[in-house]
């Protein structure tokens, strides 16, 4: 089996492997005589490296808090706003053409587990594929990948609530693109539940 890069592919792990390099390769390089100009230039290059990973790092970190946010304030408001809203909907002269308007129309469903289909989008990101996700009444996913040409899908990340996902599991060949298929399965408790999402496909670069 081909070597692996000894450079990671995810933004995170790149991050690490430089802050790790900048801290130990001067030492080495002075011990075998590198002259100071060749040390400085190489630790420029990789503290740019290091730099650029730790703002997609700080930007996920960002966009995580950012989707918790969003999430206390969803469970804290929309239940309050459906009341509000149903309020509208009784007052007198409001009509269904009011509520085309303000999108507020709706037809009754009630959830079945047994037929309950999670949604997959993925979306092909440097050193890693980014999954979307709609749970579709779920409580949470499990998410299932393979690569393309193997006979069956291996849990990925168990009870996921939050999305995006980034799988940035490297690659087989290192330096190699290959294609990968996403499932998902819906979750209510410990149990999967309903029908397999549709298998998606995208392709993993470093």
């Amino acid at each position: 089996m081909p070597r692996k890069d000894y450079i990671p592919d995810s933004p995170r792990n790149q991050r690490d492997w430089s802050q790790n390099f900048v801290a130990q390769f001067p030492a080495v390089a002075k011990r075998i005589g590198w002259s100071d100009a060749d040390i400085k230039a190489l630790m420029q290059r990789v503290t740019r490296l290091q730099e650029a990973a730790q703002t997609v790092v700080n930007a996920d970190s960002a966009l995580d808090v950012a989707l918790g946010e969003l999430e206390t304030v969803r469970d804290a408001e929309v239940s309050e706003i459906r009341l509000d809203v149903a309020n509208l909907k009784k007052t007198r002269g409001f009509t269904e053409g009011d509520g085309r308007i303000i999108e507020v129309l709706s037809s009754a469903t009630t959830f079945d587990a047994a037929t309950c289909q999670p949604k997959l989008q993925p979306e092909e990101k440097r050193g890693r594929v980014r999954l979307m996700a709609k749970k579709l009444g779920a409580d949470s996913l499990n998410i299932y990948m393979r690569r393309k040409g193997e006979g069956e899908f291996r849990l990925l990340a168990s009870k996921r609530v939050r999305f995006p996902f980034d799988d940035d599991t490297p690659g087989s060949i290192a330096g190699q693109p290959e294609e990968r298929e996403y499932q998902a399965t819906g979750v209510i408790g410990d149990d999967e539940i309903g029908k397999p999402s549709d298998i998606v496909t995208a392709v993993w670069r470093s």
